[in-house]
């Protein structure tokens, strides 16, 4: 994946990717707003949060019930990076296959632009008044 000069367009293909991936595998997310700022991108698909007053070990049992797969989203940042290793972990343990290409595909292609779930509608609003 090229990292320089990612232009919006680059961008909002891969998210539409994922939108359509999202119909098949939930995605799990850090909290409300980053489930609202997807949902503002197009998402239609099954979401999780994980601030939803369940311990994190309840909440991967629960999807291991539920699905046998999940996009695993957290944001880019120190805790995002803490909070993925660690909800990635329980939901093997779990027997629930973890894609996790999307968050670090995400990361790269907004990378001047957002640090997290939740701005990924406004980075992608920057990018393109950037290239305009």
């Amino acid at each position: 994946m090229v990292h320089n000069d990612i232009s919006a367009e680059t961008l909002m293909s891969y998210l539409e990717e994922v939108i359509e991936l999202n119909r098949k595998i939930p995605i799990l997310v850090e909290g409300k707003k980053d489930k609202k700022s997807l949902k503002e991108l197009g998402f239609k698909g099954k979401m999780y949060g994980m601030n939803v007053g369940l311990p994190i070990s309840e909440l991967a049992e629960q999807i291991g019930r539920e699905d046998k797969k999940i996009i695993l989203l957290t944001d880019w940042d120190d805790t995002g990076e803490r909070l993925f290793l660690k909800m990635k972990s329980l939901l093997m343990a779990n027997d629930v296959k973890v894609v996790t290409s999307v968050r670090r595909d995400l990361e790269v292609l907004s990378r001047k632009y957002a640090k997290d779930v939740e701005s990924l509608p406004k980075a992608l609003e920057a990018m393109n008044k950037s290239q305009a």
